[in-house]
């Protein structure tokens, strides 16, 4: 479990995919990467603090079959995005990319 944490910590810190590399290379982000990192941060606060906004402005009640029909189509875009995904993986691969 320690060493996933310091693979973790390795690429908050570094700005590398540490997950796939057990040794860092010593780089940095520089200061155009941690102004991204915070402008991107500020932007997930921003929109999400907008989505609770919005859905507590709403006074719409759901049923309980759209309840159901939302959970429906967020595991089925869940399972389509994670299916298409593997599918560029595994073509890229066997080299079906080239």
């Amino acid at each position: 479990m320690t060493d996933r944490l310091a693979m973790y910590l390795d690429w908050a810190l570094y700005g590398e995919m540490a997950l796939f590399q057990l040794g860092s290379t010593g780089k940095r982000l520089s200061a155009g990467g941690w102004f991204v990192v915070i402008a991107l941060l500020a932007m997930l606060v921003a929109v999400i603090w907008m989505a609770v906004h919005i859905w507590n402005s709403v006074s719409a009640q759901m049923s309980g079959m759209g309840w159901g029909m939302l959970i429906l189509g967020v595991i089925f875009s869940i399972v389509v995005g994670g299916g298409l995904m593997a599918l560029v993986f595994y073509s890229n691969r066997n080299n079906y990319d080239r």
